[in-house]
């Protein structure tokens, strides 16, 4: 690996860092304008709702992933 490109590697990595950052900011005036226009107890409840799709897709896609390994494994043994 040649010098520049280590050096490349750490500006990505930062770069990375502070989008993370960027984003993380962005999420919290977002937010901080969402509470102050609709109430807290709306705004905690729209984000737990959320939270609570994404975990039910999350958990849907394992367990599909999981079939799926499960059929291919039947069909090996059934050679299919």
């Amino acid at each position: 690996m040649k010098k520049t490109e280590i050096g490349k590697t750490k500006l990505e990595a930062r770069a990375l860092e502070q989008k993370k950052l960027f984003q993380s900011v962005i999420k919290m005036i977002a937010i901080d304008k969402a509470v102050a226009a609709f109430g807290e107890k709306s705004v905690k409840w729209a984000i737990n709702k959320y939270l609570t799709s994404v975990r039910e897709k999350d958990r849907l896609i394992r367990e599909r992933s999981t079939a799926e390994q499960r059929i291919a494994e039947l069909n090996r043994k059934l050679g299919v």
